[in-house]
């Protein structure tokens, strides 16, 4: 699938202002491979939370997706690209795991980050 002309300049001249007006920057783990610093993610707004079960043995959990650009230059200057099982570390000392295979869009890839313990 082609992207329409609008997308595409989407793409290549917004999608770099997002994120360098939204994104964080944090240092990726593969999971096999060295650390990436200074990759720029953002983070999803529209994450909720789930609640499931009733009053008593209540369990919440909180959906975090965080978005990366499929052009990240840290990224595509290590040949390194998100998986199933990469971390990615915040500047508070906080780990991210990347849970589950990244999905694939469009000059994107979708994240679902969960604590790392």
């Amino acid at each position: 699938m082609s992207l329409s002309p609008f997308d595409q300049e989407f793409r290549d001249s917004a999608l770099p202002e997002i994120y360098a007006a939204f994104g964080e920057v944090m240092s990726y783990t593969p999971p096999v491979g060295s650390v990436v610093e200074g990759v720029l993610v953002v983070p999803d707004e529209r994450h909720a939370e789930n609640d499931t079960g009733d009053s008593f043995g209540r369990i919440r959990s909180v959906e975090r997706i965080w978005w990366v650009q499929k052009a990240d230059a840290k990224l595509v200057a290590a040949g390194v690209t998100p998986a199933n099982g990469g971390r990615f570390t915040r500047s508070d000392g906080e780990v991210l795991r990347v849970d589950g295979e990244p999905l694939k869009m469009d000059g994107e890839w979708k994240l679902d980050l969960v604590e790392a313990y």
